[in-house]
C-alpha cells in the first residue's frame, strides 16, 4: 500500500483545509512527524485508517471526529491499484450523514453510497485487524498483536496467509457435503421402502386368499338379505289399507297436544310474571326497610345543625381577630427591619466615605514625603536650585514641589480631619445599629382557629346533610306501605296463576295419554309389515361386498408392485454406494481446507517465520538480550493433544527470564510488541496479495529510555530494508529522535509543512 496524498477538512484539530506534503519528501524513507501536544499529529496520521475503515483507531468513528457541514477527507493510495477514496461527512447534522466515492482512472468504483464504498474496499484492502497490527502502531498500543486475543490473533494470521479464500472453499465442500448427505437420506429412506416392500410379498398373498374368501361370504350374505327383503314387502302391501286410520288418530291427537302444551306454555309465563314481580317488590320494600333504621340516628344528627352554625360564626370572628394581632405584629417587624436596615446602610456609606479619605490622605501624605526628600536632596545641591542648572528637570521639579509644600500639608491636615471625623460617625452608626437591634419588637404567640373551623364546618355539613336525608325518609316510609300492598296483590296473582298452570297440566296429560293410544295401535298394525330394517341389512351387505371388492384389488395391485420392485432395490443400493462415495470425498476436502487442514499448516509454518524476522530486528539493534518464538500451538495437560495458544515467548537473556511477551515491562514490551508488528508487517509484504508498504508508528517510543528510543529509530531502518517498505512515518516527541529521520513534518495552527 503506497500513499500518494492525503488531505481534508473540519476533522478534530484541523478545522480548515489541510493536507500532508508528502509530494515534497522525495526519496526519504523514514518521516519524523513533530509538533506539541494537540497540534494534529494523532489526526493527521489517523485519517488514513480513517479513511479506508471509516473510524480513527484512537478516536472514534471518523462521522463523529468532523466538525464542519462540509468535512472530508482524501487519500491518494495504490494497493493492487491505484484509486482516490474521499469521504464527505455532514457533521453538524444531528446523524451526522456520511457519502463515499472512489475512483480509479477516471472511473467510479463507488459513488456515494457506504455499502458500494465499504464492498471496495474489503476488495482492494486488508482487514482493519492486520492493519493495526502491523502497518499502523495506534498511540497506547490499541490492535497490537499482543493486545489481541488468541482468537482474534489467529483471525487477523487467515486473512493475512489468504487463507479466507481456503476456508470459503471448506465452507462450500460443507454445502455440499450437507446436500450429498441430504440426497444419501432420501435414497437410504427408499431403499429401506423397496425392502419393506420385498419382504412383505409373501404377506401380502396370505391376505388377498383371506379378501377373496371375505368377497364370497359378503356375496352369500346379501343374496340372503335380499330374499328377506322380497318377503317383507309382499306382507307390508296386505296392511297398506289400516295404516291411513292409524295415522288419522295420531294427526288429531297431535293437534290436541299442541294446543294444550301452548296453553300451559303461557300460563308458566304469566307464573313465572307473578313471581318476578313479588321478588322485585320484595327487594324494594327490604331495601326501604334498611333506608329507614338510621332515621333516629339522622333525627339526632340533624339537631346539632343550629348550634354548629353558632359556633362556626363564633370562631370565625375571633379568627379574624388574631390575624389582625398577627398583622399588627407583622407590621411592627417589617418597620423595625426597615430601620435596621437604613442604619447599616447609613454605616456603610460611612465606611466608604472613611475608605475615600483614608486615599486622598495616603496619596497626599505619599506627596508631602517625596517632596520633602526632593527638598532634602535639593538642600544638598552646590547651586540650591538656581543658576545655570536650573534648567535640570530633577532639579526643576524639586523646586515646583518645594513651593506647593505648604499648600500640601495643609490638605494634609484637612484630610486628617475629615478622617477622624468620619471614624467617629461610624463609631456612632454602630452603636446606633446595636441599640437599634435591640428593640427588636417580639411576635406574640396568637392561637389559630382555621383547623377549628374546618373541623365545624365538616360537622355543620355533615348535620345538614343529615336533616336533608330526614326528610327524604318520610317519602320513604310513604312508598313502602303503598308496596307492601302491592305486594299482597302480586302474591294473589301468583297463586291465581298457579291453579290455571296446574288444571293446563291435566289437559296436556289428556292428551299425551290419547297420542299414546293411537301410536301403539299404529305400530302393533304396521310392525308386521315394515320393510326397513330387511332394507337397512340389504344396504349393510351391499356395502360388505364393495369393501371386500376394493381390499382384494388393493391386495392385488400391491402384491404385483411388490413382485416388481426387485430391479429398482438394486438400482437404488448402486445409488446409495455412489452417494458415500460423494460424500466421503466432500467429507475430505471440507476438512483438507478447513481450520484444522492446510489453514493449520500455513499457520504454524508462519510462526517460525515471524519469529525469525522479529529476532532479526531484535538483534540487529538490541544485541541478543532478546529471542522470540511465536508459538501457535501447545500441548495440553494430557500430553496427547494440542490447543492453538497463538502466544509470544520471549527469552530474556539480561534477566535470564523465559516466559510469555504479557509478562515483560511497559519499556520491553514496547520493543519486542514492535519487533513483531515490524515482522507481521514485512511477512505480509512478501506473502500477501495486498502488501502494506508504508507504515505508520504513533509515539510508540515514549515508554523507552534515550538509548533505546535511538534503536527504536534503527529498528524502524532495518525493516524498511529487510520489507522493502516504501516510508514509514512515526510520531515521537524527542528531538533526538527527529534527527534521525531523514526529514520531518511540523504541526503547527492547524497546518503541516517539510522542515
Amino acid at each position: 500500500m503506497l500513499i500518494y496524498g492525503l488531505k481534508g477538512r473540519g476533522i478534530g484539530r484541523f478545522h480548515d483545509d489541510f493536507q500532508l506534503p508528502i509530494a515534497q519528501l522525495g526519496d526519504a524513507r523514514l518521516v519524523a512527524l513533530v509538533g506539541v501536544n494537540g497540534a494534529g499529529k494523532t489526526t493527521a496520521t489517523e485519517c488514513v485508517p480513517g479513511a479506508i475503515y471509516r473510524s480513527m483507531p484512537s478516536r472514534a468513528s471518523l462521522a463523529r471526529m468532523a466538525k464542519g457541514r462540509d468535512s472530508f477527507i482524501e487519500l491518494d493510495v495504490e494497493t493492487t491499484q491505484r484509486v482516490l477514496l474521499r469521504l464527505m461527512i455532514d457533521g453538524v447534522a444531528k446523524t451526522p450523514k456520511t457519502e463515499g466515492i472512489i475512483t480509479s482512472n477516471g472511473e467510479a468504483l463507488a459513488a456515494g453510497k457506504l455499502r458500494d464504498y465499504e464492498a471496495v474496499i474489503e476488495r482492494l484492502f486488508p482487514g482493519q485487524d492486520l492493519f493495526l497490527a502491523s502497518a499502523f502502531a495506534v498511540q497506547g498500543g490499541r490492535g497490537a498483536f499482543l493486545s489481541l486475543s488468541p482468537a482474534e490473533r489467529k483471525t487477523m494470521f487467515v486473512k493475512m496467509l489468504g487463507a479466507a479464500r481456503l476456508q470459503e472453499l471448506s465452507d462450500a465442500a460443507a454445502a455440499r457435503l450437507s446436500t450429498a448427505e441430504s440426497e444419501l437420506s432420501k435414497i437410504r429412506g427408499c431403499v429401506e421402502e423397496l425392502e419393506r416392500s420385498t419382504a412383505d410379498a409373501g404377506n401380502l398373498k396370505a391376505k388377498l386368499e383371506i379378501a377373496y374368501a371375505d368377497r364370497g361370504v359378503a356375496h352369500v350374505v346379501l343374496h340372503k338379505a335380499e330374499e328377506e327383503l322380497a318377503a317383507a314387502r309382499a306382507k307390508s302391501e296386505a296392511f297398506a289399507a289400516g295404516d291411513a286410520e292409524a295415522r288419522q288418530r295420531i294427526a288429531v291427537a297431535n293437534q290436541k297436544l299442541d294446543a294444550a302444551i301452548r296453553e300451559r306454555k303461557q300460563r308458566d309465563a304469566a307464573v313465572r310474571n307473578a313471581l318476578d314481580k313479588v321478588i322485585e317488590i320484595t327487594h324494594r320494600i327490604e331495601a326501604l326497610t334498611k333506608r329507614l333504621e338510621y332515621r333516629d340516628a339522622l333525627e339526632v344528627a340533624a339537631m346539632e345543625a343550629s348550634p354548629l352554625e353558632e359556633e362556626v360564626t363564633s370562631a370565625e370572628l375571633r379568627q379574624k381577630e388574631v390575624e389582625a394581632a398577627r398583622l399588627a405584629d407583622q407590621q411592627a417587624v417589617a418597620a423595625w427591619e426597615r430601620s435596621c436596615a437604613e442604619i447599616a446602610k447609613r454605616g456603610a456609606d460611612l465606611n466608604t466615605e472613611l475608605a475615600k479619605a483614608r486615599a486622598e490622605l495616603f496619596t497626599v501624605e505619599s506627596w508631602v514625603e517625596d517632596a520633602k526628600k526632593s527638598e532634602a536632596a535639593l538642600g544638598k545641591v552646590p547651586c540650591g536650585g538656581a543658576g545655570e542648572f536650573a534648567g535640570c528637570h530633577l532639579i526643576a521639579a524639586a523646586v515646583e514641589k518645594r513651593k506647593l509644600l505648604a499648600e500640601k500639608l495643609l490638605q494634609v491636615g484637612e484630610a486628617t480631619e475629615r478622617v477622624n471625623v468620619a471614624t467617629r460617625a461610624i463609631a456612632v452608626a454602630r452603636q446606633k445599629y446595636q441599640d437599634e437591634r435591640a428593640k427588636k419588637p417580639q411576635a406574640r404567640m396568637l392561637p389559630d382557629f382555621t383547623a377549628k373551623i374546618q373541623e365545624l364546618r365538616r360537622r355543620l355539613k355533615d348535620a345538614q346533610a343529615s336533616a336533608t336525608q330526614l326528610a327524604a325518609l318520610d317519602e320513604v316510609a310513604t312508598e313502602k306501605a303503598m308496596r307492601e300492598v302491592e305486594l299482597g296483590a302480586a302474591r294473589g296473582a301468583v297463586e291465581d296463576a298457579t291453579a290455571e298452570v296446574a288444571n293446563v297440566s291435566a289437559e296436556v296429560q289428556l292428551a299425551e295419554d290419547a297420542l299414546k293410544e293411537a301410536t301403539i295401535a299404529r305400530e302393533l298394525r304396521g310392525s308386521a309389515s315394515s320393510t326397513t330394517v330387511f332394507e337397512m341389512n340389504v344396504q349393510t351387505a351391499r356395502n360388505k361386498e364393495k369393501i371386500a371388492e376394493t381390499e382384494v384389488a388393493k391386495l392385488e395391485q400391491r402384491v404385483t408392485e411388490a413382485e416388481a420392485v426387485g430391479t429398482r432395490l438394486a438400482e437404488a443400493r448402486a445409488a446409495v454406494n455412489s452417494k458415500l462415495a460423494d460424500v466421503d470425498d466432500w467429507k475430505h476436502l471440507r476438512d483438507a481446507f478447513g481450520k484444522s487442514g492446510i489453514q493449520a499448516l500455513e499457520i504454524d509454518a508462519a510462526g517460525p517465520e515471524v519469529s525469525t524476522l522479529t529476532n532479526r530486528l531484535l538483534h540487529a539493534c538490541y544485541g541478543g538480550r532478546f529471542t522470540v518464538s511465536l508459538e501457535t500451538q501447545q500441548l495440553k495437560a494430557d500430553g496427547k493433544s494440542s490447543k492453538e495458544v497463538f502466544d509470544l515467548r520471549v527469552i530474556d537473556s539480561q534477566e535470564g527470564t523465559d516466559g510469555s511477551a504479557s509478562e515483560l515491562s511497559g519499556g520491553e514490551k514496547v520493543i519486542v510488541s514492535e519487533a513483531l508488528a515490524l515482522a507481521i508487517a514485512i511477512y505480509n509484504c512478501e506473502r500477501s496479495s495486498i502488501p502494506l508498504k508504508t507504515l505508520f508508528r504513533d509515539e510508540c517510543s515514549g515508554a523507552l529510555s534515550s538509548a533505546n528510543a535511538g534503536r527504536y529509530v534503527e529498528m524502524l531502518r532495518r525493516a524498511i530494508e529487510l520489507g522493502g517498505f516504501h516510508r514509514v512515518y512515526f510520531v515521537a516527541h524527542q528531538p533526538e529522535l527527529w534527527a534521525l529521520a531523514d526529514k520531518r513534518i511540523l504541526f503547527e495552527d492547524g497546518q503541516c509543512k517539510v522542515e
